[in-house]
């Protein structure tokens, strides 16, 4: 599980951000984190990150060795769909994965 700093003065002082790193270490997406994430980075959001990692987790869970077995798997993909929208916001999606 991946958690996202959203850089709100309250939650980057230092001893938050030790306590999140002491927490979950080395998951931590944030600008004073092992993961550097800029704010409103133009390309990707938090979230589509924390999706491409997900998404890319269920491909090669088996670790497919032929084109065939690559597109099964990614066909699979597409039954996850109501699992991803059972949440309203973020948080709610990510805990219920």
């Amino acid at each position: 599980m991946w958690f996202q700093q959203d850089e709100a003065t309250a939650h980057a002082v230092r001893s938050t951000i030790q306590l999140l790193n002491d927490v979950s270490p080395q998951r931590l997406i944030s600008r004073s984190g092992e993961l550097a994430w800029a704010v409103r980075y133009p390309d990707l959001t938090a979230p589509d990150f924390f999706l491409w990692v997900f998404l890319k987790s269920k491909v090669y869970v088996n670790k497919p060795q032929t084109t065939q077995h690559l597109k099964d798997n990614i066909h699979e993909i597409e039954e996850i769909q109501p699992q991803i929208d059972r949440g309203h916001h973020l948080a709610d999606i990510i805990f219920q994965l």
